[in-house]
């Protein structure tokens, strides 16, 4: 099953490839004072989507099916993971549903 973001309605094939699309603070807690540890509530959270143009530099691609895909490279030209990408085991099952897949 695709993830489809509400904010910018981009759908992804992968959780973390959804997740690495939002960017931004969450908002930090707000206390009672310096000392005083209670918790009042939070700053305004300044989570945003990142743009086409920030995905696709990121290396971040549309498959077949129209979902984006985690293009993560690391310095040596291969996923840190020796080939299959950031993300892990638990999400291949998902992915080969979704269609997903780097091609290189």
């Amino acid at each position: 099953m695709p993830f489809q973001c509400s904010g910018c309605d981009e759908k992804f094939a992968k959780r973390t490839t959804f997740d690495t699309h939002r960017v931004g603070p969450w908002g930090d807690p707000i206390y009672k004072s310096p000392t005083n540890k209670t918790l009042i509530g939070y700053t305004k959270p300044e989570r945003r989507c990142l743009s086409l143009q920030e995905m696709t530099e990121k290396g971040m691609k549309k498959n077949e099916k129209g979902l984006w895909l985690s293009g993560i490279e690391f310095p040596t030209g291969r996923f840190q993971d020796g080939g299959k990408g950031p993300e892990s085991d638990d999400d291949e099952e998902e992915e080969e549903q979704n269609g997903g897949g780097v091609e290189e």
